[in-house]
């Protein structure tokens, strides 16, 4: 099923449609991180990006493993991100990064892990799943859209 707000008059429009269409995609994903976090972007994307970092080294072992809804990855596997390298990630002031991940702490929706930095637990990814589907979803959206504008999405993963 192809989401309206992907939808594209434009067939063949390529380079143009591509750059509209990934623009909704990322408007799209930011309003869902904002939603998560209780209707703050910085702080959404703060926690996503924790997320990121905690399992972004299982990304080869992740889809054979943990791929499907159900496959969260245990917070043993999970790598802590500190507040200082979360900041820079980002390219935002540590003390803005530090004050979100505060809030984070007291909410109890990431954990400290003493000296290495901190996590966002499974049993916290498990409330969240519709996220999971609905980023799955929109990334469906996006391929079956560009295709249908004439964006060759198998071209662009092709060497040059």
């Amino acid at each position: 099923m192809l989401r309206e707000e992907f939808q594209t008059p434009e067939a063949g429009m390529g380079e143009r449609a591509a750059a509209r269409l990934t623009t909704r995609f990322v408007l799209d994903l930011c309003g869902v991180m904002a939603e998560v976090a209780g209707g703050d972007l910085l702080r959404g994307l703060i926690l996503t990006a924790i997320v990121d970092a905690n399992v972004g080294h299982l990304a080869a072992q992740e889809s054979r493993d943990h791929g499907s809804m159900e496959g969260i990855p245990p917070d043993d596997l999970r790598r802590p991100i500190s507040i200082s390298a979360l900041a820079r990630l980002l390219k935002i002031p540590y003390e803005t990064t530090r004050r979100h991940v505060a809030r984070l702490l007291d909410e109890g929706i990431c954990i400290r892990i003493e000296d290495r930095g901190v996590i966002v637990p499974a049993a916290m990814l498990a409330q969240i799943k519709p996220v999971t589907a609905h980023h799955y979803e929109s990334l469906r959206g996006l391929l079956l859209a560009l295709n249908e504008a004439g964006f060759d999405v198998e071209a662009m993963s092709r060497p040059s």
